[in-house]
């Protein structure tokens, strides 16, 4: 949920940067913001997605999780939870 509120907190900085723009230039950013958004749903997944969900299981990065997770295709059921 909280990365729902963080994504349309773009929209937000896009109403902003719009407002403070001229009206020729809006289309561009726009068009910056959209593909800054989609940068950052790619790197959520490849690198936030396995720490803040993973599961470390000697616990040595000192974080919530590991990268196991993320890179793991089919195998989430040897995962232990404690």
């Amino acid at each position: 949920m909280s990365t729902g509120f963080v994504l349309l907190m773009q929209l937000g900085f896009s109403f902003l940067e719009n407002g403070l723009i001229r009206k020729k230039n809006t289309y561009h950013q726009n068009y910056l913001n959209i593909v800054k958004t989609c940068f950052e749903v790619i790197i959520w997944w490849l690198w936030g997605y396995g720490l803040a969900y993973g599961h470390d299981k000697n616990y040595l990065n000192g974080m919530a999780g590991g990268l196991e997770a993320a890179y793991a295709v089919s195998d989430f059921g040897s995962i232990e939870v404690n």
